[in-house]
């Protein structure tokens, strides 16, 4: 919705009258109109192609942009030889939650844990502590059900299946708690019928630390060589305690049967029931890896070290993709530089490679605490398991957690054929009730990221038009089918040649998964020239739709094609061009480092009224947004070719002498921008663009999202 005498790159009513009569009548334009030629404009197009192409095929030395083999290799074959540090993949995420309850204060969500449901897997359930408050219970389409123990302050947690409780095999949620009145670790009982918790801790908190330390994080352990559980739990001063948990009349009670220390702050842990291993994130300086069983000893051997691999600062949560054979993974939040890093779950733990998620119809992760997976196909949406990640800094209100496809981590490099487990009652080969079983088919390939229900809240910027008034550039990914949203803004603009104003409107509709609708009229615009020249009203109308053809993934981009439309609506020729202008344009849209770049090349065919001698013309414009949690920083450069058949021509002239706002040379336009999404759906934005006219426009906007 530009309010740009010089551009037109999809043309919108504001864009006035480029020249006088006594202008063109010279016979030239004068120096502040002198088009730049098309020899500076192809090398300019040039350069910007090769820049965004260099940007799309070289890592970037900050974010490790990964370098794909042309044939890759499994990394779990025993001859595969690959530089681990230039591997990253990055997945969209499929889904979200709601945010976790608490408003009072920003750090809330932590720890997120999976249960998995004994006999369906589409009744699974998501735990997640918040902080502030209580345990979280979700349904795996991000709707929550319940706040279990609100007030005990949970950190981490941890889920253990078939503990003995008054004799029958139940599954238990267990919990580190930092609220004075529920200092320890608290126990609950997972209801598969109702999908509820209920707290079964014996005394209502098991102490820890002599209750002289508070605990941090925590867990569990089901010891393959007695059948016996445990849980782990940790501090901040790095002292860590080992305890046998027990069945006391239908409630869980501790018993301290181990103590272990690390010289600094620790929190996330996770332990390998299978192979007997203790892994534990000391913030600072890496992850450990002790015997898990209590007769093990003390002593330590540090398998990953901050400063390797692209491993920074603080060193969060902690995870085991569990395969087969005790093959699998360990996976670590970087929380530094908002990754994670992948580990081989064997002895020696090799690096395998970098997970950067991108933002798709949901927006990014950063600054991530805990992490947790599963290889369980729990739904048609994660038919090879899930990826569950807490957001520090959620874009659309409190902190919360993304869902990603193990599919679209593993791509051909992960090991993504594992059994669903653990589950001991049910023995090694337990298996949920098929998919198809249950009255789905269960696809196995990748899908398109999707949200569902209250999930469903975009916060990415991928929406431009909504979030942005005043680009040229559109991007190729869409938010979910359902999502609407408007954006009005206020364009002034300030030239050698006069002033001129307008009130543009974008709303947008995505119809389908792949189908959105966007409509651009200009409510009103104003135009004040030095010469006589002038006028205001009502502008022009612009419709577009666009197919997404390719819905993009971390090694491809997202491609779109979009057909315009605009219609002569405006009343006045100042303001309006008195022709209906058709145009198609491919969009591309690909993530590189931290940014989102996108790129699009369009074509219109124009209008030609008897009394005007335009011809059709090529433009591009290429955009790149840096996400910085609730707000954004965003550039572009956009460009086309001359609209006249002949410049010097008087056969040029409109009515009256006077051009319309797409008669003009070719040229480029430089813009700055930022955005802050100041509520779950509301944005505002401001962008200032340079023309080589000299004229400067500033763009303030407001974005609505109704979805």
């Amino acid at each position: 919705m530009s309010c740009r005498r010089t551009l037109g790159l999809r043309p919108h009513p504001e864009r006035r009258a480029a020249t006088t009569r006594r202008e063109l009548r010279g016979g030239a334009f004068p120096r502040r109109w002198s088009p730049i030629g098309r020899a500076p404009l192809r090398r300019a197009v040039r350069l910007l192609w090769a820049g965004v192409v260099l940007a799309l095929s070289t890592p970037h030395p900050s974010f490790a942009t990964p370098r794909w083999d042309a044939s890759p290799r499994r990394l779990d074959a025993p001859d595969s030889v690959v530089a681990a540090d230039t591997i990253v993949v990055r997945p969209v995420a499929r889904l979200e939650t709601a945010p976790v309850p608490n408003g009072r204060v920003r750090d809330a969500a932590d720890d997120p844990a999976v249960w998995i449901h004994p006999t369906d897997p589409r009744q699974s359930l998501l735990l997640v502590t918040d902080k502030q408050s209580g345990l979280v219970v979700y349904d795996l389409d991000g709707n929550e059900r319940q706040v279990a123990s609100e007030g005990c302050q949970p950190d981490n947690v941890d889920v253990l299946y078939g503990f003995p409780l008054a004799g029958v095999p139940t599954d238990v949620a267990v919990a580190a708690c930092r609220a004075d009145s529920s200092r320890g670790v608290k126990v609950w009982a997972i209801d598969p019928a109702a999908r509820q918790l209920t707290e079964v801790t014996a005394g209502g908190v098991i102490p820890v630390f002599g209750d002289s330390v508070e605990p941090y994080g925590t867990c569990v352990y089901h010891s393959a060589r007695s059948g016996k559980f445990y849980f782990f739990v940790d501090s901040k001063p790095g002292e860590i305690q080992e305890y046998l948990l027990e069945d006391d009349g239908g409630k869980a009670r501790g018993r301290c049967v181990r103590n272990l220390h690390v010289g600094s702050i620790c929190e996330g842990c996770v332990a390998d029931d299978e192979r007997g291993d203790f892994y534990l994130a000391e913030e600072k300086v890496g992850i450990w890896k002790f015997g898990a069983e209590p007769d093990a000893g003390d002593q330590g051997v540090l398998v990953a070290r901050v400063g390797e691999h692209g491993l920074v600062p603080d060193v969060e949560g902690l995870t085991l993709y569990r395969a087969r054979g005790g093959r699998g993974y360990l996976i670590a939040s970087s929380q530094g530089n908002s990754t994670f890093k992948v580990y081989t779950r064997e002895a020696g733990n090799r690096f395998v490679l970098t997970i950067d998620p991108s933002p798709g119809a949901i927006d990014d992760v950063e600054h991530t605490d805990g992490i947790d997976v599963t290889s369980c196909p729990t739904s048609e949406r994660f038919p090879d398991g899930l990826f569950v990640v807490q957001d520090g800094l959620n874009d659309t209100g409190n902190q919360n957690c993304k869902l990603y496809g193990w599919e679209d981590i593993a791509t051909d490099r992960l090991i993504a054929d594992a059994p669903c487990g653990p589950r001991p009652q049910l023995g090694p080969g337990f298996a949920p009730v098929p998919l198809a079983a249950a009255g789905a088919p269960a696809p196995r390939g990748p899908e398109p990221p999707r949200a569902a229900s209250a999930s469903a809240r975009s916060g990415s910027a991928d929406d431009w038009t909504a979030a942005y008034g005043f680009l040229e550039t559109r991007s190729a990914r869409f938010p979910a089918p359902g999502t609407a949203s408007a954006s009005i803004g206020w364009q002034w603009s300030q030239g050698m040649e006069g002033v001129e104003s307008a009130v543009p409107l974008a709303i947008r509709y995505v119809a389908a998964p792949r189908v959105a609708f966007l409509f651009e009229p200009v409510l009103y615009a104003d135009v004040q020239e030095e010469s006589e020249a002038g006028g205001a009203g009502p502008g022009d109308f612009e419709l577009s739709v666009a197919v997404q053809l390719l819905a993009g993934t971390a090694r491809r981009p997202a491609l779109a094609l979009a057909a315009e439309a605009k219609l002569p609506t405006a009343t006045n020729r100042v303001v309006g061009s008195g022709h209906a202008d058709w145009g198609a344009s491919l969009r591309v849209t690909q993530r590189v480092g931290r940014c989102d770049v996108h790129l699009n090349l369009e074509h219109t065919l124009t209008g030609k009224p008897h009394d005007a001698g335009m011809r059709d013309y090529s433009s591009f414009a290429a955009g790149l947004e840096r996400p910085l949690g609730r707000f954004g920083f965003v550039a572009e450069i956009a460009g086309r070719t001359n609209l006249f058949a002949h410049n010097d021509d008087e056969s040029n002239l409109g009515a009256n002498g006077i051009v319309g706002s797409e008669s003009v040379g070719e040229t480029l336009i430089f813009m700055l921008g930022g955005r802050w999404r100041c509520t779950e759906g509301g944005l505002l934005s401001l962008g200032l663009s340079y023309d080589e006219d000299g004229s400067v426009t500033v763009h303030p906007s407001v974005a609505v999202r109704f979805r």
